[in-house]
């Protein structure tokens, strides 16, 4: 795997990812948009330390050693499939929100209306994250708001301190991360992907629920592998979050006043709310949270 270290990494492309790039430079400080496709975040205690991506041109990972990381790839929001760059930032504990909500694009794909949960300047809860366009919970996907929203997070993490993390604490974080071995796992994969394909996304299907829940644990369980296995492993594991997110988040919503406190009435005797998830101390937590309109 190379490495390579940079200040600000934007995980991305497009005109918004662009935007935020040369906002960056233009303020003297570093960006960098990777060639390769950024598949997981690496975090400590203290925040972020930087990204493992795949490296199509080199077929192997590339790993990247950063200060701070803004998600802003368009397709992050492409639930059900493993390009859902929802997955990026679970595993780090980001929050998020909405996940529930989806609807199809013009090709037929369908979308999440959610995403990580960003204050105005585009900030997560991770220190040293920024989220914007399809990335964010609550801003347009694409156009000029889009890159409105980039540009915002390039002002704010250009203003943002220095951390200088350890390049070999990142490294191991990685390599840990990856679980790179000898295994041949293929097999495996394609059963699991089988299963993955019948529990067909559907709102309030606990069956369907439960299916992916034990195909993540079998996934869990899998030998350490060569990179292009591990590579598939991580792909599925994207589906996997994805599509256990979206049917945790429906199923919350379905019980829509049992045990909730507060919130604003609405059609049908509703409460106002969002259904709000987050990662920690490697347990998964799902609330409703109130919203208030005022």
């Amino acid at each position: 795997m190379r490495w390579t270290r940079t200040e600000n990494l934007i995980a991305g492309y497009g005109p918004a990812a662009e935007a935020a790039a040369g906002a960056l430079r233009e303020s003297g400080r570093e960006a960098l948009i990777p060639a390769a496709r950024i598949l997981r975040l690496i975090t400590d205690a203290e925040g972020v330390l930087g990204a493992v991506g795949w490296d199509e041109a080199a077929g192997d990972f590339a790993g990247f050693a950063a200060e701070h990381i803004l998600l802003a790839d368009p397709d992050a929001d492409l639930v059900f499939t493993d390009r859902c760059g929802i997955a990026t930032a679970y595993g780090a504990g980001a929050s998020m929100a909405d996940l529930e909500r989806v609807l199809p694009d013009e090709t037929g794909a369908f979308r999440t209306l959610g995403g990580l949960i960003t204050d105005a300047e585009g900030r997560t809860d991770i220190p040293g994250l920024w989220a914007a366009g399809a990335s964010a919970a609550g801003i347009p996907r694409t156009g000029e708001a889009s890159v409105a929203s980039t540009l915002r997070c390039a002002r704010s993490m250009a203003a943002a301190g220095h951390r200088c993390a350890d390049l070999e604490d990142t490294e191991r974080a990685a390599e840990a991360l990856l679980g790179l071995g000898g295994a041949d796992i293929a097999a495996a994969l394609d059963a699991l992907e089988a299963e993955i394909d019948k529990a067909v996304p559907a709102p309030w299907d606990l069956r369907a629920l439960q299916t992916v829940c034990e195909a993540q644990h079998h996934l869990n369980e899998l030998p350490p592998a060569p990179p292009a296995q591990v590579l598939r492993r991580l792909l599925i594991e994207n589906r996997l979050i994805a599509v256990r997110l979206h049917l945790t988040c429906s199923l919350e919503r379905r019980h829509t006043a049992e045990g909730f406190p507060g919130g604003l009435p609405l059609r049908g005797g509703e409460e106002a709310y969002r259904v709000r998830t987050a990662m920690r101390d490697g347990m998964f937590y799902v609330e409703k949270e109130a919203l208030s309109f005022r």
